[in-house]
């Protein structure tokens, strides 16, 4: 069953798309799958960009192609190992072994993903995800862990209007039952959009992925500013990386070069969709 809205639920308000981190380290570990990866794809530069010192910092990207919460619940059963990778930072975490043993160590924030196509689906998150949080919070040290969301970003835009509706309202009950913060990077991919930044494919290279170039940075910046802004005490509107592809990067399908204009956009999405995870909403 789609997850309709319930207009009548003010939940929302007051309610932003940051965690609030106040301390001297941060070891962050995202249990996602291919759009993480696109989330992270430039973490390491606009961190860098932050002035974040790289060794009071990580972030890891777990990766399971095209996989969602159940899929890291049979990880962690089955004990097989997944590709997990440092995309910023230079704190060192064992990522090697299975699930167990990497979850047993001192992570200050755990981010979990749901795969997409079943994002909008309140139906894939009623038995997974009470089940995951447990899972995680048991296995992790940390008593103070925190845990969080990251929202995706719809397909095309032919499937928006029905996905993006689902999409919200099973991030808003995430966060109001389940005390999760949601990184609101689909907001800020359809604050872009809504902004009319193209690259004739939605901002995608394949109906499903960030392009390279501007989709990826409005991505990685939205997930900078929801995961790392307080750590840095440096807003994402305050950096002043533009990403640069390489050309091989620039040579792919659907890739679209940041300039100025551009990347000061992508910047106010993201911002924005901190301030409001739930709307679709630019202010110039």
């Amino acid at each position: 069953m789609i997850e309709e809205p319930d207009e009548n639920d003010s939940f929302e308000i007051g309610y932003h798309g940051r965690l609030d981190f106040d301390a001297d380290t941060l070891r962050v570990l995202i249990l996602g799958n291919s759009f993480s990866g696109d989330a992270t794809s430039y973490l390491k530069e606009v961190a860098d960009g932050a002035g974040l010192d790289r060794d009071r910092f990580c972030v890891y990207n777990g990766m399971i192609s095209g996989g969602g919460m159940n899929d890291w619940i049979k990880t962690l059963e089955s004990g097989v190992e997944r590709s997990i990778y440092r995309m910023a930072g230079a704190i060192k975490m064992n990522v090697s072994g299975p699930l167990e043993d990497v979850l047993n160590q001192p992570w200050d924030v755990c981010v979990l993903l749901q795969n997409s196509d079943a994002s909008y689906n309140w139906g894939s998150f009623e038995h997974a995800l009470p089940r995951l949080v447990e899972a995680v919070r048991s296995h992790c040290p940390n008593p103070h862990l925190q845990l969080a969301y990251m929202l995706p970003w719809t397909h095309t835009k032919k499937t928006t209007e029905k996905e993006w509706a689902g999409n919200i309202s099973c991030a808003r009950k995430i966060a109001k039952e389940y005390g999760l913060r949601v990184i609101p990077v689909g907001t800020a991919v359809q604050n872009a959009r809504c902004q009319g930044l193209d690259n004739g494919m939605y901002l995608t290279r394949d109906n499903w992925h960030m392009c390279n170039g501007v989709g990826k940075f409005v991505a990685t910046s939205a997930l900078y500013e929801g995961l790392l802004s307080s750590f840095a005490k440096r807003s994402i509107l305050d950096n002043p990386v533009i990403y640069e592809m390489t050309p091989e990067e620039a040579s792919a399908k659907g890739a679209m070069a940041l300039d100025e204009n551009n990347a000061r956009i992508c910047k106010q999405c993201a911002f924005q969709a901190a301030e409001k995870p739930f709307e679709t909403t630019v202010e110039q």
